[in-house]
Parts: C-alpha cells; sequence; structure tokens
C-alpha cells in the first residue's frame, strides 16, 4: 500500500522492524519532549497483547522508517484506538495525508457504534489534521515522573491496612479482579477477560510477581499496586482501589509502598502514565506524592455512524 510516490506503508515484521521501529519512537520523543522510555521490551509486548489489532510502518524510498501506526482493539465494536506518530523530518510533507491514512484503517476495523481515539503526542501538532478527519479534542494524559533514592521510606499507612504481598499461587484472579473493579469507570476502559488479561499481564516481559502489592483492610482485599523495573526505570503500572475503599488513604500507601519498593530495587526514577481527568483524583494523588508532569499526550475521539 502506497502513501505518495516515495512512501511504502506495510505490516510491521516483528523480527526485522523491532530496533527500527524502538529507533524511530525514540527519536520522536527526544524531539518532543527531550526523553524517551521506549524500549524494545515494551513494545515486544505491546505487538502480542490481545489488544493489539496490528501496527504499520511507513519506509521512504531510501528504507528510513517515517512512520508508525499502533492499532488497538480489546472489542472493535466498542473502541479502537490508533497512536500514528511522524518522524519529526516527515511531518510538514505526510502530516495530513498519514493522519487520513490511519483514520481509514480505523474504520476499517470499527463497528458502527464504536468510539475511536486518537493518541498524539502535545508536541507534534497532530490535532487540526485529526479535526479534518472528523475528531475532537477529549482529554490530556500526563506521563509523571519523580526521582527515587535507597533512603526512600514510605509514610505509615492508615490504621487497618495492610500491604502485602502478592502470592503467585493463589492471587492472581483476585489481582485481575482489583484491577478491572478498579477502573471500571475510567475513560476508555474496557472491561477484559481473565484469560485475556492473563495472557497480557503474566505473559508480559515487565511481569514480577516481586513487585506486586495487595493491600487489604480488616483482612478484605482493597486496593493493588503492580510496579515494574524496565531497564532500571521504576513504573507503577497499575493502582487501583475498590470504590467502596476510597478516601481513606489507601491509594497513598499503596504509591508509596511501590516508591519504596522499587527504590530498595536501585531505581533512581519511577515513572507513570495518567488521565490528567482521572474520576479519582488520581494525578492529584500523585503531583502531592512528589511527582512532576515530563510530557503529555492527547486524546481525540470521534463517535461511530451508528451513534
Amino acid at each position: 500500500m502506497n502513501l505518495g510516490d516515495e512512501i511504502q506503508v506495510r505490516d510491521v515484521d516483528p523480527d526485522a522492524d523491532l530496533a527500527r521501529v524502538v529507533a524511530l519512537l525514540r527519536t520522536c520523543d527526544e524531539h518532543d519532549a527531550g526523553v524517551s522510555d521506549v524500549s524494545e521490551r515494551w513494545l515486544r509486548d505491546d505487538w502480542r497483547a490481545s489488544s493489539s489489532a496490528g501496527a504499520m510502518v511507513a519506509e521512504s524510498d531510501t528504507g528510513d522508517l517515517v512512520g508508525y501506526l499502533s492499532l488497538e482493539a480489546l472489542d472493535p465494536t466498542s473502541s479502537v484506538t490508533m497512536y500514528f506518530p511522524l518522524a519529526p523530518s516527515a511531518r510538514p510533507a505526510l502530516r495530513d495525508a498519514w493522519t487520513r491514512f490511519a483514520a481509514e484503517r480505523v474504520e476499517v476495523l470499527a463497528g458502527l457504534k464504536a468510539i475511536r481515539y486518537g493518541i498524539v503526542a502535545a508536541e507534534e501538532g497532530a490535532g487540526p489534521a485529526l479535526e479534518a478527519s472528523g475528531y475532537r479534542f477529549a482529554r490530556v494524559f500526563w506521563h509523571m515522573e519523580r526521582a527515587l533514592d535507597r533512603t526512600y521510606r514510605a509514610g505509615f499507612p492508615p490504621d487497618g491496612l495492610a500491604i502485602r504481598a502478592y502470592n503467585p499461587a493463589a492471587d492472581d484472579r483476585l489481582v485481575w479482579r482489583l484491577v478491572e473493579d478498579s477502573f471500571a469507570e475510567h475513560y476508555g476502559q474496557e472491561p477484559q477477560s481473565w484469560e485475556s488479561w492473563r495472557e497480557d499481564i503474566l505473559g508480559a516481559s515487565t511481569w514480577d510477581p516481586d513487585l506486586v502489592w495487595i493491600a487489604e483492610v480488616s483482612g478484605e482485599a482493597a486496593g493493588v499496586v503492580i510496579c515494574q523495573d524496565i531497564d532500571g526505570v521504576g513504573w507503577i503500572g497499575d493502582l487501583g482501589v475498590l470504590e467502596s475503599a476510597r478516601h481513606r488513604g489507601i491509594g497513598r500507601a499503596l504509591l508509596e509502598h511501590g516508591f519504596g519498593v522499587l527504590a530498595a530495587r536501585g531505581c533512581t526514577l519511577v515513572r507513570l502514565n495518567v488521565d490528567s481527568d482521572n474520576e479519582t483524583g488520581a494525578a492529584a494523588l500523585y503531583e502531592r506524592a512528589g511527582m512532576h508532569v515530563l510530557r503529555a499526550f492527547h486524546c481525540y475521539e470521534r463517535s461511530g455512524p451508528g451513534e
């Protein structure tokens, strides 16, 4: 499939293209924000995820990768998400055409009533092209960070709260259920079956059972934090508290516990991603815990013709 006379668009080759796509994404990140955390581990996991609905690259006639398109859809009748960065050097010439192409690929996948999402780096300036394809600005997602060192210590948890280690022999379904229920009302969240979650999370290269912790109140599970150590950078992958247990300091206790576990691992930075308009006030919690916004991604959406 061609995009102009000098650009060829094709499906990703997971083996041959891995390092090249990582290099393209790092180039985009470093140009836009001065920092990148893209890794081969992350990209492999992304491509093998049950939500992956395909990935494509745009290649110049000189063999350079100038664009990347990732499509995600756990249930295409409900929603489809596209992420479609362009190399900085290609943006002036290809921005409108590449956005139209990506939007057309979404339409091939999406059901009549599905919401279409487009995710773009705030600095990339793709908003006008998305709006020309019928999308509207919806949300800002923040990429947040704080420094850590081995002296970090979590504060005392609230009375009645215990944070215990994950038990691989007994807690898999519990952790899945805690994540599903905690995030059920969040923007853009799609329910994920146990089988799909098990494949995506327990089978991911970043899964480490020593970095998963469960909060209990009076012996009942109330929340969970899933941390990751990716190339020496700590991540708060998921942090969720059940609705019935909120506003008791459990989220802050889990967050600080995660910081402490990652600091003990030797991580000097910890990062996470959050919806800046998160319904539970998570973004404000993270700021109070010493995190700051490293960069932003803009989310655009478009309703399907069946709405």
